[in-house]
């Protein structure tokens, strides 16, 4: 589905969409009733208020009328007054009515009214405590003249009694004389003041003092509890709660009228999404089918690729395969071309007769490059190239690679010398044969295109690591160069530097593709540094762990004219070949060298004879008639038992790793790719059965 249909399909409805939701959002914000919890916790405080208050009056009360002298409770519900009425100014700025002036001026009353309430309490404890201090004094003296005076004036008596009794009961039970009537008897009694000084008159005169105290403080406390007592609070509450009840009418009329435009917004986004909804709907099914469309093409364009991924596997599969048969058919045909040359150098031949047969080697050697290299790269595209993880020494690797190139530097009158820097491990573990594959490859072509100086191998830790350090192999020469555009191509398959180089060298171009593919392979890489007429530098940098043990053996010099060793003649040696030519040209060369020879046609010939005779070595092809090599080398085997294992040695034109790992599960102990080069033939039978000197013709 296109961005621009689902634009075209819900751009506006999206916009439509959307205001409709914001426009009920605000309705709902708006539609909100009179948050209940706030409203209920007014209406709680306010009754709070008015329970404090009650509460302190009639402790007041307790106080006033005798039945407690304490004030511990006055002073708690005082306390729990002010609290609540500092919580309900706490409510009132949270709810609705925060904003209207007649319900912020009626919660100013309510405490206003609390605060007066409270200064009486206050003003009302000192002077209670002033009047109750005054009525003990009154009393004592009262009791003092009635002692000194009994019956000496009966009238001052009474109207002392009588003083006495109503301020008893206006302060126990509120129901005594009026303070004018007080104030009366308080005149009388002063007047009746006896007149000679006596302790009677000291008496009245302390009386009158503390009564006229009492009667003043009397009217004080009264006045005091009757603001305590009046009905400002009520009041101001009432008035408070007439407000809010307006307020939060006002307040539920307004959200009635918001409460309809919900509905009303809430109705048409609704409708709309139902609307929406059914072109969604329509718009998915669409969608669906388009899909579907899409997966069925896919799924068609997935068979087709499939098709071709089998195809082109089924392609590259035969061509590994027609190129493994045209390597084992040609290696077969040039066994014998080779190893007819070898045998015509080791005979008696003129100037001119050891220089054709040195030129045979050399085109043969030549053509076996080729073959090979094609080999190698086909076996790396179809990602057959394993490597091997074994330890050898790192110095006597590249000595081989010296001596192997030595002659061909020899012939071109240039050096080649090899500089090993200090510090290098002396074994490591990696695949030494991938190693010396990439560093002749490299060593072949500065000798190849270099005149006149020589070629240096250098060898140096590029990166130190104690269990793994990353080692650099350089390979300088002083030959023609290669420009800065070649450099960058020059890694890749059938590359030169220039098309004149093909024409002037040879070469096929494969022999640095596969070097570069070999060591990435060994997590390493390559380059070059070269400038035209001034040589090159090739490097190589691959990580090679340090080797705790070290392989015996190295490989061995190639030459047109191989020395033949003293062999012992009394060696029997069992060749099993079905191919005539590779017959006679391995028994010629055995016998020359002093070996013993009997030969086999099949792998059948072989267990018969393995079975009747006795041999201290057998030569084995693989792919015979009748019976091959592996399953011939099988049965030997079964035949042997747990005696002594004769060493059998693979003579094979399957020339790849996996040949090779073949041959050694089969049971066999050796291998050997043709065309084979009589010294490696030869010491190949010594490194298998002993040499003359060794005293053991059994050794494998």
């Amino acid at each position: 589905m296109k961005p621009a249909r689902v634009r075209r399909a819900f751009g506006w409805d999206g916009l439509v969409a959307a205001a409709l939701l914001l426009a009920t959002v605000a309705l709902w914000w708006a539609s909100r009733p009179v948050d209940s919890f706030v409203h209920d916790q007014l209406v709680r405080q306010l009754q709070h208020v008015q329970r404090s208050a009650e509460r302190t009056r009639l402790d007041v009360l307790a106080t006033r009328y005798g039945r407690t002298v304490h004030y511990d409770d006055v002073v708690a519900h005082v306390e729990a007054l002010r609290r609540a009425v500092t919580e309900l100014e706490r409510t009132l700025d949270q709810s609705v009515a925060r904003h209207d002036e007649r319900v912020v001026s009626r919660g100013r009353r309510i405490v206003e009214a609390v605060d007066a309430m409270v200064a009486a309490v206050e003003d009302y404890k000192s002077n209670n405590a002033v009047l109750g201090n005054s009525l003990r004094y009154l009393f004592r003296y009262g009791d003092e003249f009635h002692r000194l005076q009994q019956g000496s004036d009966p009238v001052l008596v009474q109207h002392i009694e009588t003083l006495e009794r109503e301020l008893f009961r206006r302060q126990m039970f509120a129901d005594g004389a009026s303070i004018t009537h007080l104030q009366a008897l308080h005149d009388e009694i002063k007047q009746r003041v006896p007149d000679p000084p006596s302790r009677a008159r000291v008496a009245v005169e302390g009386f009158l003092a503390h009564a006229e105290i009492a009667v003043s403080y009397e009217d004080a406390v009264e006045q005091q509890l009757e603001a305590m007592f009046a009905s400002t609070l009520q009041r101001a509450v009432a008035g408070f709660r007439t407000a809010y009840a307006d307020v939060i009418r006002n307040k539920r009329a307004q959200v009635a009228g918001f409460r309809l435009a919900l509905g009303a917004a809430a109705a048409g986004l609704a409708v709309f999404v139902a609307v929406l909804l059914v072109r969604i709907r329509s718009f998915y099914r669409g969608l669906e089918n388009e899909v579907a469309q899409r997966t069925s093409e896919l799924r068609g364009a997935l068979a087709e690729l499939s098709s071709a991924r089998d195809k082109a596997e089924r392609a590259a599969s035969a061509k590994s395969d027609f190129l493994a048969t045209m390597s084992h058919e040609i290696r077969t045909p040039l066994n014998g071309v080779m190893g007819t040359t070898q045998l015509l150098a080791m005979t008696h031949l003129d100037e001119e007769q050891r220089e054709y047969v040195d030129t045979l080697c050399r085109s043969g050697e030549g053509l076996m490059v080729l073959i090979n290299d094609i080999l190698d790269f086909s076996k790396i595209e179809a990602g057959q190239l394993n490597l091997e993880h074994v330890a050898f020494e790192l110095e006597v690797n590249l000595r081989d690679v010296v001596e192997l190139m030595r002659s061909g530097a020899d012939e071109k009158g240039i050096s080649l010398s090899l500089k090993l820097s200090d510090g290098l491990p002396v074994a490591v573990e990696g695949d030494p044969a991938r190693l010396r594959q990439i560093m002749l490859n490299l060593v072949s072509n500065a000798i190849k295109f270099t005149a006149q100086g020589g070629v240096e191998i250098s060898v140096r830790v590029a990166q130190a690591d104690p269990v793994e350090p990353t080692i650099e192999f350089r390979v300088q020469d002083t030959g023609i160069g290669i420009s800065q555009d070649a450099q960058s191509r020059i890694f890749d398959s059938f590359s030169q530097a220039e098309s004149s180089t093909t024409r002037r060298f040879g070469g096929t171009g494969l022999g640095l593709a596969i070097c570069k593919r070999i060591a990435v392979a060994m997590r390493g890489d390559i380059g070059v540094v070269s400038e035209v007429g001034r040589g090159s530098t090739f490097w190589v940098r691959v990580p090679l762990q340090i080797g705790a043990t070290v392989s015996a053996g190295s490989p061995v010099a190639h030459g047109s004219n191989p020395q033949i060793p003293n062999r012992r003649s009394e060696l029997r040696l069992l060749v099993a070949e079905d191919n005539p030519v590779n017959r006679k040209l391995v028994q010629r060369g055995l016998e020359r060298a002093g070996y013993h020879v009997e030969l086999v046609h099949n792998g059948e010939e072989a267990v018969v004879a393995m079975r009747e005779g006795s041999y201290d070595l057998v030569l084995m092809d693989c792919q015979m008639p009748v019976m091959d090599g592996f399953q011939a080398t099988r049965a030997i085997r079964a035949q042997e038992g747990d005696g002594p294992r004769i060493p059998i040695i693979a003579l094979t034109a399957n020339a790849s790793d996996e040949d090779r790992k073949t041959c050694l599960a089969s049971g066999m102990n050796g291998h050997l790719a043709k065309p084979i080069r009589f010294e490696e033939l030869y010491r190949a039978i010594d490194h298998a059965c002993g040499s003359a000197s060794d005293g053991d013709s059994r050794a494998a």
